[in-house]
């Protein structure tokens, strides 16, 4: 009995020996820090992209239903972060971000500077806000970011200006994400967006509004599928409220620019010289695999291939590429404009010079429809 009892003793001992010696080799690895501009950046809002998908369909409502409507929640929280140094730092499960501070009491910036704002959180998307600053060539920008809380991912919104896009606004169940712009240097000049959240929070392009007609003020949710817009065109001192219905149950528009398929023609006269009517002759051609103008005649030729996103009555045609002649269309934006009224076609572009003698109707240029 003593031997048995000497033995347990023994066998105990030994093993509360190793299983001391494992505990002191635990060793709890630290969060490792890492400066943001090392961390790979996931940019999301791409034009193209945009342009390839099915645009958003606005509808105009009255005050008391966006106000009835509209789901007032708010959704970022401005909770605190470390500051340090001159720097500021965020907490994702598997790193810690450091983030340099832009020094309010030094407005003076050179190219190469970069700087970050910290936001807020947004705890429905589980998703850290931040603004990142630069300069270069003298010009200052900003982009919004988005930082996964999870697994650390940084994601840019691409702005369609020099300035960032307007806080995005998550949807009710977080399945999508909306944001504005609007352009600095034009009046009613604005960009939507709307991004798609998966399950596994990838964020994607989904759905976009461009319009030359209004300034947005305010964009809010009624649900998942329902984008309500609080807008103006005489800087606010009156509005007007659209709604946006993008839900599954939909009718879905295999192309819905279909309707504007076809060949548009027009002839731009300078008048008179040397017994030659002098001008040039407009073609566009729209078909669902692609859309093109071109322009042929005096101290002219140009062929572009264009996109289109729809805006009511008008078609937005914005420059894509040169295919031959000269390229001035890059830098249009957009290159044309059709509208449609009761029928007729009319454009708008920057093609046209004021030498032209062919004198525009109200809503702008005749072209006549194949």
């Amino acid at each position: 009995m003593g031997k048995n009892l000497l033995l347990f003793l023994l066998i105990f001992s030994v093993l509360s020996c190793r299983k001391n010696d494992e505990n002191k080799t635990k060793v709890v690895s630290p969060i490792e820090t890492i400066n943001i501009d090392k961390v790979k950046n996931i940019e999301v809002g791409f034009s193209d992209k945009y342009d390839s998908l099915p645009k958003l369909s606005i509808q105009e409502i009255n005050e008391s239903e966006f106000n009835k409507l509209k789901n007032s929640e708010n959704l970022l929280i401005n909770n605190s972060v470390e500051r340090k140094d001159g720097f500021f730092y965020i907490k994702t499960n598997n790193k810690i971000l450091q983030l340099k501070e832009g020094n309010e009491k030094n407005n003076v910036r050179k190219d190469g500077d970069i700087w970050y704002e910290y936001l807020g959180f947004y705890p429905s998307l589980d998703m850290y806000t931040i603004t990142g600053n630069s300069v270069s060539e003298s010009l200052g920008f900003s982009d919004f970011e988005l930082i996964n809380k999870s697994n650390g991912k940084v994601y840019t919104i691409i702005s369609p200006g020099d300035d960032k896009v307007e806080n995005p606004i998550p949807s009710p169940k977080s399945k999508y994400v909306a944001y504005y712009y609007n352009q600095m240097y034009t009046d009613n000049n604005s960009f939507l967006g709307i991004l798609k959240i998966d399950a596994a929070k990838n964020i994607s392009e989904y759905r976009s509004f461009i319009s030359e007609d209004i300034k947005i003020y305010q964009i809010a949710w009624s649900g998942d599928d329902i984008i309500l817009i609080k807008a103006s065109s005489d800087n606010g001192k009156s509005f007007k409220y659209y709604k946006s219905d993008f839900s599954s149950n939909q009718k879905k528009i295999a192309n819905p620019i279909s309707k504007w398929n076809g060949t548009y023609t027009s002839r731009l006269d300078y008048g008179n010289g040397a017994g030659i009517n002098n001008g040039w002759d407009l073609e566009i051609h729209i078909n669902n695999e692609n859309i093109s103008a071109s322009g042929n005649g005096y101290q002219i030729g140009f062929k572009d291939e264009l996109t289109a996103v729809e805006d009511g009555n008008k078609l937005i045609l914005k420059h894509k590429k040169n295919i031959d002649g000269y390229s001035l269309g890059e830098n249009m934006n957009p290159e044309f404009v059709l509208i449609e009224d009761k029928g007729k076609y009319y454009f708008k572009s920057e093609w046209v010079d004021s030498d032209i003698i062919t004198k525009p109707q109200k809503n702008g240029y005749e072209i006549h429809k194949k």
